[in-house]
Parts: C-alpha cells; sequence; structure tokens
C-alpha cells in the first residue's frame, strides 16, 4: 500500500508541475489573464483526487468494504465536486459570466486529474477483482 501511495503522489505531483507549467505558458503566450488562481485549481484538484485514491486503497484493503468500493468512488467523485463548487464559489458563481477561456482552463485541470483518478480507481479495482477471483 506504501508503494502505490508513493506512486499516486509522484504521479499528481508531476502532472502538477508540467500540467500548471504548460497551461500558464500557453496563457501567458496569448496574453491571457484569468480572474482566479490557476495554480489553486490544479493543487485542488491534485491533492484531492490523490485523497480520493488513498481513500479506495485503504477501503481496497478492507474485506467488507469490496462490493461497495465503486459506490464509495462514485460518493467521493460527488463529495470532489461539491467541495470544488464551495472553494471556487467566487469564481464559479458570480453575476460576471466566463469567458469560454476562463471556462476551459478551469475543465483543463479537471479532465487531466479526473482521467488518472479514474486510471487508478480502475487499476485498483480490477485487482481487487482478480483477489477474489483466486
Amino acid at each position: 500500500m506504501i508503494k502505490n501511495s508513493i506512486k499516486y503522489a509522484l504521479i499528481f505531483s508531476v502532472l502538477l508541475l508540467i500540467g500548471y507549467r504548460l497551461h500558464s505558458y500557453v496563457l501567458e503566450d496569448e496574453d491571457i489573464l484569468l480572474p482566479f488562481s490557476l495554480l489553486n485549481v490544479y493543487r485542488f484538484h491534485a491533492v484531492v483526487s490523490l485523497l480520493i485514491c488513498l481513500v479506495i486503497e485503504v477501503f481496497s484493503r478492507q474485506q467488507k468494504y469490496h462490493d461497495q468500493l465503486g459506490f464509495i468512488y462514485l460518493g467521493a467523485l460527488v463529495f470532489k465536486i461539491v467541495i470544488f463548487s464551495i472553494v471556487f464559489n467566487g469564481v464559479l458563481f458570480t453575476d460576471q459570466n466566463l469567458s469560454k477561456t476562463e471556462s476551459i482552463s478551469l475543465l483543463i485541470p479537471l479532465a487531466i486529474f479526473l482521467l488518472t483518478e479514474v486510471y487508478f480507481i480502475t487499476q485498483i479495482l480490477k485487482r481487487e477483482h482478480s483477489d477474489r477471483i483466486k
């Protein structure tokens, strides 16, 4: 479990650094200023995705949660969306509409970390399924 936790932390950290650097470089190159901190959006998604993967990893080690892992993940995903909406309330729910560039800048980190998170969760679920078959 420690090995997997370190792997998750390293991959999410690398995605945070590379994704943020590339994203901010493109925005700077186009002289686009965002009304929110792009780094905070990347940090939020990296940390919460890491926590979700770790929670699922811990629950996967306990026999009584094997059949509920998918549901636990769905609940964690809803929790992530709610917390994101609360943390970035000022950006999401203002009188001013976000431009297309600003909206996409919010969605890119979400997509990067969600896809990575789903990949890891899928691996955990496959591992648990194959362990039960043996």
